[in-house]
């Protein structure tokens, strides 16, 4: 007789969702750590993609303690009838001398740091005294760690934060070299992304083997990180298969539902 072989594990999905849009989003001001509230139309993107990220069936929801993040995430969890949790690692990037600057003003006045910042230097601070890429991707990683530690096979987890951090820890879990974590296109307002366990390892993005628009020239081969770059990040093996969906461009596909 042959050998009995186990059932394969389904595998978990993990949604990243960035907030709606904030007075200082319409006005390109550097928002960082600083706690700004949802306005109008972010209320209203909020609840427009709400019924699109709740169709995910998530069986956990987390997000960023900041009330642009939270707001957003309770409007998704009034759909999926969950209860929102919070956790500080998803927060955005601390943006020190940067944050409530305007993008032009923080441009002039330190062009040579926002040319780092913007090209993924590894270990680089924004704004003198804030975070690096690298420090957010960590603590990011670390949240999410904790969080598939007990999420149950086949289960979707919806984690909804910024955009910046959003983007590390992207990068991070696809194992990419931090200076190829810029060639993602930013997440709009209450867009999301969708990452898929890979059981086989691979590690890689369907999406950028098709060339989707919306991702950039990302190498499909990835670069091998500087020694101790990813240090403590995730280990699981993850497959990115949507990028920057909004309500706005599924509405327009006809889709009713993901």
């Amino acid at each position: 007789m042959g050998r009995l072989t186990e059932p394969r594990r389904a595998a978990r999905r993990l949604v990243l969702m960035r907030h709606g849009q904030t007075d200082w989003n319409a006005q390109f001001r550097f928002q960082g750590r600083t706690d700004i509230p949802l306005n109008a139309e972010g209320r209203a993107q909020a609840q427009a993609a709400a019924p699109f990220v709740a169709a995910y069936r998530p069986s956990r929801i987390v997000a960023s303690p900041l009330e642009r993040a939270l707001v957003t995430a309770q409007a998704v969890g009034e759909r999926a009838g969950l209860a929102v949790e919070t956790d500080a690692r998803f927060q955005e990037t601390f943006l020190g001398e940067w944050e409530g600057m305007v993008n032009d003003d923080v441009v002039a006045q330190d062009p040579t740091g926002v040319a780092r910042w913007r090209a993924g230097e590894p270990g680089f601070r924004a704004g003198r005294t804030g975070e690096s890429k690298l420090d957010v991707a960590r603590r990011a990683s670390e949240g999410l760690e904790e969080i598939m530690r007990t999420a149950e096979p086949g289960s979707t987890t919806l984690v909804v934060m910024h955009g910046g951090a959003a983007a590390a820890l992207i990068g991070a879990l696809m194992h990419l070299d931090p200076r190829d974590w810029p060639r993602f296109q930013g997440l709009g307002n209450c867009a999301w992304s969708v990452l898929k366990e890979d059981l086989a390892g691979v590690n890689r993005s369907e999406i950028f083997e098709r060339g989707a628009a919306g991702v950039g020239d990302v190498p499909q081969q990835r670069r091998e990180a500087s020694e101790g770059e990813t240090a403590g990040f995730a280990d699981i093996s993850w497959r990115l298969e949507h990028h920057n969906l909004d309500a706005g461009l599924l509405d327009f596909a006809g889709r009713g539902s993901v």
